[in-house]
């Protein structure tokens, strides 16, 4: 599915909303499984499943009565959600304040993990290894950078639900 316009990619111009997709890329949830997932309250899930499903980035695709409760679970329009060179294009600045808006939120997440992971060093005086940036440069065509996103999907995904082992934390990758 190709992102069709600035209000589906300011939706998406937010971590959490992308890990709602991504979560329910697997299969699909209700806001209160979702919740649970992402260890938040589902009134806030709520709220951004919602704003999800207005811009039609999520569908409802099915209701279950338990309880006398009316369950409804999620499911995102399709496995791989991208978005039109064209709409990057322009507007110029709208697109830029949400980008930044994005990078701004994986910026202040990396810092607070990294604050934390300073903390605990100094508290415990031993040293964890989930954290790292790094930096590779590639010489690389547009095909060959398409082959190997593929690759690095592939790599990941063993990883990209909880197995349950002792030690699994979880990470966010980000690729620029």
């Amino acid at each position: 599915y190709e992102i069709e316009n600035i209000e589906q990619l300011r939706a998406i111009a937010d971590v959490l909303r992308l890990r709602i997709i991504d979560i329910l890329q697997k299969q699909p949830m209700t806001v209160t499984q979702l919740g649970e997932v992402l260890g938040l309250a589902p009134a806030k899930v709520h709220y951004h499943v919602r704003e999800l499903e207005r811009v039609g980035l999520l569908r409802l695709v099915e209701t279950r009565e338990k309880g006398g409760i009316l369950e409804k679970y999620y499911q995102p329009v399709a496995h791989y959600i991208g978005v039109e060179q064209t709409l990057l294009s322009a507007p110029p600045d709208e697109a830029m304040a949400m980008l930044s808006q994005l990078l701004g939120q994986v910026s202040n997440n990396f810092l607070r993990a990294f604050r934390q992971e300073l903390e605990q060093r100094s508290e415990k005086h031993e040293v964890k290894t989930g954290l790292s940036l790094g930096f590779t440069r590639l010489f690389i065509t547009v095909d060959e950078l398409k082959r190997l996103y593929k690759q690095m999907e592939e790599l990941f995904k063993p990883y990209e639900t909880s197995r349950n082992v002792e030690g699994e934390q979880e990470i966010l990758v980000t690729t620029l």
